[in-house]
């Protein structure tokens, strides 16, 4: 269900489960994953949470995550939103916050995703509940940037070298770097990169990589950024070459994602 084109409630069982969680992926917008029941295990940006009933967590955008396991009985609430659905006088505040947020348990915010779980699953919420399911939505945000996400918990720490490669890689999305080029500069072997990188991230760093460029693009497409520029930003200087890329990753052109404009 779609609020207004931008906030996007799907609920999700083992019977109907949407097969993309099951791969690591990242996208432009937030996703905030909320068990109602059973249990499951995320892996956020090498990152593994554990998490159970009325146990919700903020996937900012362009960070890699994947369900890893969940078990016959998981139930979840997922809210897929853009940062335009963010009210301007908090939205500063809630960027920094959501870098920071891991498992949310705040009784504010676990209650508001019971009461949008309920009234999501009522027959005729796409009529009725509509203006309440947006209500609900924009208090929820006011509660994450607020309160303190998560109570008597430390956040599970990334492998330091893949800490380290994961910022190399974003600090470098204007060049074509290697596995040799990682090695290199964190003195490991292009082997020892690929196998930790395959184990920690769940997917393998030239596909990383990759992706994490032609969402970029995706982005600074959206933003207006004229077509050759973003190639360039994307360390493509022939735009044939990043055309082809875009396209087989988007199946959308590059020109009629500009059309759409911003998120």
């Amino acid at each position: 269900m779609e609020l207004e084109n931008t906030v996007s409630f799907s609920h999700h069982t083992p019977n109907n489960s949407d097969d993309r969680f099951f791969v690591s992926h990242c996208h432009l917008y937030y996703e905030l994953l909320y068990i109602v029941g059973g249990e499951i295990e995320v892996n956020l940006e090498g990152v593994q949470f554990h998490m159970e009933k009325d146990t919700a967590l903020l996937i900012p955008p362009l960070k890699y995550h994947t369900v890893l396991r969940s078990n016959i009985t998981s139930d979840r609430l997922v809210i897929e939103f853009p940062d335009s659905a963010v009210a301007t006088e908090i939205k500063e505040k809630f960027e920094k916050n959501a870098e920071n947020i891991f498992l949310i348990r705040n009784k504010e915010s676990i209650d508001i995703l019971q009461k949008l779980g309920k009234y999501l699953y009522t027959q005729d919420s796409n009529m009725t509940y509509r203006t309440l399911l947006h209500a609900l939505f924009v208090e929820l945000i006011y509660s994450l940037t607020e309160n303190e996400p998560c109570i008597n918990q430390k956040p599970p720490q990334p492998h330091p070298v893949i800490e380290k490669i994961l910022g190399y890689i974003e600090e470098n999305l204007d060049r074509n770097i290697t596995i040799n080029d990682i090695a290199k500069k964190f003195f490991l072997s292009p082997s020892s990169v690929s196998h930790l990188f395959k184990q920690q991230m769940k997917i393998s760093v030239k596909q990383y990589a990759l992706n994490k460029k032609m969402i970029y693009a995706s982005k600074l497409i959206q933003e207006g950024i004229p077509l050759n520029i973003v190639a360039e930003r994307c360390g493509y200087f022939n735009y044939s070459s990043f055309y082809k890329i875009f396209l087989k990753f988007n199946e959308t052109m590059p020109s009629e994602l500009n059309k759409r404009g911003p998120l």
